[in-house]
């Protein structure tokens, strides 16, 4: 089987798949740094609390794996897992009038990486907001090839 240019890109990059992989990654990074902390998550700084599924780690798992499934119902579902989650680190940062320059001076200073901090998760929850987007505009406006496929018919 040959593939022509743009399905032999598409093959090798599957945004669902490295999505949902990258989802999974997070989860299991973030479930060992709580194991080692004695099962209290710092999700939310300054609340400190007990490790669920429901946690934001668990959230983007369930949205990456919504957007996996790739039905109109399930990107629906994750577009409103994600939103509700950045809709709500807008409403903490406006909470405590915290400005995005301090948050990443706070986070150059005492988080040595990117991955596994807090922001983390929302950056993950704004990438899978997008692309759940994407996917479901693309399911709502068929191209023109088809439309005329079926007009022939």
């Amino acid at each position: 089987m040959k593939l022509d240019g743009e399905n032999k890109w598409q093959h090798w990059f599957d945004v669902k798949g490295i999505i949902f992989g990258y989802a999974v990654f997070n989860m299991v990074l973030l479930r060992t740094e709580v194991f080692l902390m004695g099962n209290i998550a710092a999700l939310v700084d300054p609340w400190f609390r007990p490790w669920s599924y429901l946690n934001e780690p668990g959230r983007l798992l369930l949205a990456a794996s919504l957007l996996l499934i790739g039905r109109r119902w399930s990107y629906y579902a994750a577009i409103g897992l994600t939103a509700y989650m950045v809709i709500r680190y807008v409403y903490l940062f406006a909470l405590y009038g915290l400005t995005l320059s301090y948050e990443w001076s706070y986070l150059s200073k005492n988080e040595p990486y990117f991955v596994g901090s807090f922001d983390s998760q929302y950056f993950l929850a704004l990438i899978i907001l997008c692309s759940g987007t994407v996917y479901l505009v693309k399911d709502l406006m068929p191209s023109t090839r088809y439309r005329d496929f079926e007009r022939v018919e």
